[in-house]
C-alpha cells in the first residue's frame, strides 16, 4: 500500500512535447494589463484577476485556462504544488520563454529522492517550500530560497537538525539552478514577481523505490509507464 504522501512520479521524458501556455495566452489577453494572483490557501477562489481599465481579454474562458495552467503544473511537478504566484501580465513584444517541463519535473523530483538518503530523518515528514522573487526592474537577478521544516512538536534531536541542514544545503543547489534557468526565464517573461511551490515529503526509501515504478496517469487521463 502506498502512503498518502507517496507522490506519483511522472517520467519527465513523457512531457517532452507538453507545452505550458504563457499566462497572457491562457487569458486571451489582447490589450492592457492583468494583475494575476494565485493563492492555494484560498480554497474556494484561489485565483484572482484584476484587469486594467483598457484590458481586453477572455474573462470566463481565460480564467478557466489560467486555472488549467496551475493544474498542469500541480499534476507534473509532484511532489510539489503551486502555493502562491503573483504576476503583472501584459502582451509581450516577443513570444514568452516556455517552461522546459522535462528539466523542471526531473529537478523537482530530486528534492523527493534526495530526502530518502537522510537516514536520521527516516519516517519523518518534511515540509519543503521553494520560492523565487523577481525585482520589477527586470535587471537584478532572481532571488531563490528554500525553506525546510520538520513536522512534529518539540525540539528535534541534534542528529535530525544536522540532517535537515545538510538536506537544505543540498536542495538549495538544485533550486538555484532551476530558479536561474527553467523557472526564472518563464517567470520573467510572464511578469511573475513571486512564485512559491510547496511539498510534503515523507522520508521512506521503501515507499520511494515503489513510487519510481508506479503506474501513473498522464495529464489526459490515459495510463502510461
Amino acid at each position: 500500500m502506498f502512503h498518502d504522501l507517496t507522490p506519483i512520479l511522472v517520467d519527465p521524458m513523457l512531457l517532452a512535447e507538453t507545452i505550458v501556455p504563457s499566462i497572457y495566452q491562457a487569458a486571451g489577453l489582447e490589450r492592457g494589463e492583468l494583475k494575476v494572483t494565485y493563492d492555494a490557501t484560498l480554497q474556494s477562489k484561489p485565483l484572482r484577476i484584476q484587469a486594467s481599465e483598457d484590458a481586453i481579454y477572455e474573462k470566463g474562458a481565460g480564467k478557466r485556462r489560467i486555472e488549467d495552467v496551475f493544474q498542469l503544473l500541480d499534476d507534473t511537478l509532484s511532489p510539489f504544488k503551486v502555493a502562491f504566484m503573483k504576476a503583472d501580465v501584459r502582451q509581450p513584444a516577443l513570444q514568452p520563454w516556455p517552461i522546459d517541463l522535462v528539466s523542471a519535473v526531473a529537478g523537482m523530483q530530486m528534492f523527493y529522492l534526495r530526502a530518502q538518503s537522510c537516514s536520521d530523518l527516516l519516517g519523518e515528514t518534511l515540509d519543503v517550500v521553494v520560492s523565487i522573487s523577481l525585482p520589477m526592474d527586470g535587471v537584478a537577478k532572481v532571488r531563490a530560497q528554500v525553506d525546510v521544516y520538520l513536522r512534529g512538536e518539540g525540539k528535534a534531536a541534534p542528529e535530525q537538525t544536522a540532517a535537515l541542514q545538510e538536506y537544505t544545503a543540498a536542495v538549495q543547489v538544485f533550486w538555484n539552478r532551476l530558479a536561474s534557468t527553467v523557472f526564472g526565464h518563464w517567470a520573467r517573461d510572464n511578469g511573475v514577481s513571486e512564485l512559491r511551490l510547496a511539498a510534503e515529503i515523507l522520508v521512506d526509501p521503501r515507499q520511494a523505490k515503489a513510487a519510481v515504478g508506479r503506474l501513473i496517469e498522464d495529464i489526459d487521463g490515459s495510463t502510461v509507464h
